[in-house]
């Protein structure tokens, strides 16, 4: 089985239902299953969009406490971005925020690839 990000040969690391394999270059612990489209689009349907405001605030606010603390951001990345809820959030408070969402029924509609 070779690495889903590196594609570096990896061995069986953990073994229940199903086989978990670990890269030994970036530790990557993955299974050989993949989703088909059908079965993507039932778990992420619906799944964004339906937070709260508050909620949002203060995951941003957590967030930023955190990141305070080795720097003061700039710019961010957020990497699995949803509905861009965190990533709206983080540029109302003027910091400069790319939103990435590599799922289709995300913000992946919005963005021009």
């Amino acid at each position: 089985m070779f690495c889903r990000i590196c594609n570096t040969s990896s061995n069986q690391y953990y073994k229940d239902s199903r086989v978990f394999y670990k890269c030994p270059q970036c530790s990557l612990i993955f299974t050989d299953q993949t989703l088909e489209r059908e079965g993507q689009d039932n778990h992420y349907k619906g799944q964004w969009g339906n937070c709260h405001k508050e909620y949002v605030i203060a995951l941003a606010d957590n967030l930023l406490t955190i990141i305070n603390k080795y720097r003061k951001p700039f710019r961010i990345l957020d990497f699995g971005s949803g509905s861009g809820s965190l990533a709206d959030e983080f540029l109302s408070r003027g910091i400069d925020t790319t939103p990435y969402e590599p799922t289709i029924h995300g913000n992946l509609a919005k963005q021009a690839l």
